[in-house]
C-alpha cells in the first residue's frame, strides 16, 4: 500500500502559507526499520521551508520515515524525510537522495525508519541518521523486495 498524502489544511499553514505542506497517513504503509545499521549523522535539508521555528521544535524527534517522492517537480529522485506523526519535515540533500534512494527503492517498502536528533534549546537544526551505503548495501542484498 502506498502512502497517502494530503496537503495540509489552510489554518495549519498560517506560518508559511506560500509552501505546499503535506502530511502522510502511515496507517497500512510498509516501513522497514534501519535503526540498527551503522549511521553517519547528516541534516536535514529544507526544514525551514517545510516548517516554522516551533513546528520544527514540536515535530523533531528521535526517528524520522525517508520517503522517496518521485512526483517531485523540482528533483523526481528527492527523498523526504518526514516525522513519525506524518508531518514532512524536509528533504535528505540531492547527493544522498541520489545515493541512497536507488537502494531503498530496491526494498519495495513506502517508507524507511531512521533514527535522528531533533532541535535543541541552542539551534533548530533536525539531524537524520543515514545508514552508511556499506551496511545498507549488504541489507538490501540479504533483504528481497517482498519484505
Amino acid at each position: 500500500m502506498a502512502l497517502n498524502f494530503k496537503d495540509l489544511p489552510p489554518e495549519r499553514q498560517e506560518y508559511m502559507p506560500d509552501i505546499r505542506r503535506r502530511v502522510a497517513t502511515l496507517s497500512g504503509a510498509k516501513v522497514i526499520d534501519l535503526r540498527e545499521l551503522e549511521s553517519k549523522r547528516t541534516r536535514i535539508k529544507g526544514s525551514g521551508y517545510c516548517l516554522s521555528d516551533a513546528e520544527r521544535r514540536s515535530h523533531g524527534g528521535r526517528a524520522y520515515l525517508l520517503v522517496a517522492e518521485p512526483d517531485n517537480a523540482v528533483d523526481a529522485k528527492a527523498v523526504a524525510v518526514y516525522s513519525t506523526k506524518g508531518l514532512r519535515v524536509g528533504y535528505l540533500s540531492a547527493s544522498a537522495a541520489a545515493r541512497y534512494g536507488p537502494m531503498l527503492q530496491q526494498l519495495g517498502a513506502d517508507a524507511f525508519k531512521v533514527a535522528g536528533t531533533g532541535t535543541t534549546s541552542s539551534s533548530i537544526t533536525m539531524w537524520v541518521d543515514l545508514p552508511l551505503a556499506a551496511p545498507l548495501r549488504r541489507f538490501v542484498a540479504q533483504h528481497p523486495s517482498s519484505i
